[in-house]
């Protein structure tokens, strides 16, 4: 036994010496693929579905949707089905003490540029006037009253949160407008005579419960930023579930965010029966560079790149789509760069995207972005096809866009 290690000792460290002398060397680190650069399957004859027969397809979908979500089916979720029901007996009495929530979204609608019947129009009568909104809070009671349902107001508390308890139908509904202490910040909105402000959560959390049991629940978050008038909010989440808290029979996630170099929004929900489930989720990231968020007039938005998936799933039946583009130059959104001739004459990038159904390609895209002619648009150089009347085609996506816009 000594023999054999005497002479294996002299052979030991004769090879940690080359060891050491001859290190291995680091692997080195691959390069992540750039998926634009990537060109997506191209749609098969006789295997991806033909355009001709979405029409067809699209009815498909709308009979299974229907058949997942009528109440009268015994494959509905028996949970849902009881919180419909305690809804549908709330009545008129309950659903008037939310039109205060109701008119959260008119001015935040309007300062985001978009209309709604019953927005705050009023002509003023005194110049330079200030309307304040606040969240509206305490505590409204549901009762029987001589066999007519009435809401009253029962307490001022709380005074950072709104409930409204309809002790008939068993229901109760409430809002924390500041879950963990969060404070509430102001939207505004200015026009010739009056400003218009809203009173918004920051934190914020809606729980809707029968008896002992919560049978809803949805919570959000936002980061104002400090154009929150104008572009609204920097960041924003939403979480919420609805029939029980496990293996709920219908949710929701989403997140939204909007900083100087970057756009995010990434969702999921999810819908289930008895016996089946539906699903769709979506993350979108936009590589752009924001200046003058604060100031309309002069914002810009310059972007660099794009990486969009999306997805949705319902029994036998699949769609997925997905769009990529980097190293994008020259594509900038504000009032001087779209007010020149011909603003995209010198965009480049690269763009590959597709949308599959049950996996296989129905339309694809890829190529140079790029303006190659005399036409407005760039896409010359980006290969479309798409499989029409059992025929494979091939166009660009310049034609394409030019051909729908006649």
């Amino acid at each position: 036994m000594l023999k054999n290690m005497k002479l294996l000792l002299p052979a030991v460290a004769t090879l940690t010496l080359l060891a050491a002398c001859n290190p291995p060397k680091p692997t080195e680190p691959t390069e992540p693929t750039d998926p634009a650069t990537v060109a997506p399957a191209a749609p098969v004859a006789g295997q991806s579905l033909d355009l001709m027969k979405i029409g067809e397809t699209a009815q498909t979908t709308q009979a299974t949707v229907q058949a997942m979500t009528d109440p009268a089916s015994a494959d509905f979720d028996a949970d849902l089905a009881n919180i419909l029901k305690l809804m549908s007996a709330a009545g008129p009495a309950a659903q008037s003490l939310l039109q205060p929530l109701d008119a959260l979204s008119n001015p935040v609608l309007r300062t985001l540029g978009f209309s709604k019947p019953g927005t705050l129009s009023a002509q003023a009568l005194t110049p330079a006037t200030t309307y304040d909104q606040k969240l509206p809070t305490g505590t409204w009671t549901v009762t029987m009253s001589g066999g007519v349902k009435t809401g009253t107001q029962t307490s001022l508390q709380p005074t950072d949160g709104y409930v409204v308890d309809d002790q008939v139908a068993g229901l109760k509904l409430t809002i924390e407008w500041k879950v963990s202490g969060a404070q509430t910040v102001w939207v505004e909105r200015k026009d010739a005579y009056n400003t218009h402000r809203q009173e918004l959560p920051t934190n914020m959390r809606v729980t809707v419960t029968g008896g002992s049991k919560t049978l809803a629940s949805v919570a959000l978050t936002m980061k104002p930023g400090a154009c929150l008038s104008i572009t609204g909010p920097e960041a924003l989440t939403v979480n919420g579930w609805v029939g029980r808290e496990t293996n709920p029979p219908l949710s929701m996630n989403l997140a939204y965010g909007w900083t100087d170099s970057a756009v995010t929004l990434k969702g999921s929900g999810q819908y289930l029966t008895k016996t089946r489930k539906a699903t769709t989720d979506f993350d979108v990231t936009v590589d752009a560079t924001t200046t003058g968020r604060c100031t309309p007039a002069n914002m810009s938005i310059v972007l660099k790149g794009l990486k969009a998936t999306a997805s949705a799933v319902l029994p036998g039946q699949r769609l997925d789509a997905a769009v990529y583009a980097s190293n994008v130059k020259n594509l900038e959104f504000s009032n001087t760069a779209l007010s020149v001739s011909n603003p995209f004459a010198q965009v480049s990038g690269q763009l590959s995207a597709s949308l599959k159904y049950n996996t296989h390609s129905v339309l694809t895209a890829f190529g140079e972005l790029a303006n190659g002619n005399a036409n407005p648009l760039p896409g010359d150089q980006v290969k479309v096809q798409f499989v029409q009347n059992g025929q494979l085609v091939s166009t660009n996506l310049e034609a394409l866009v030019m051909q729908n816009m006649r």
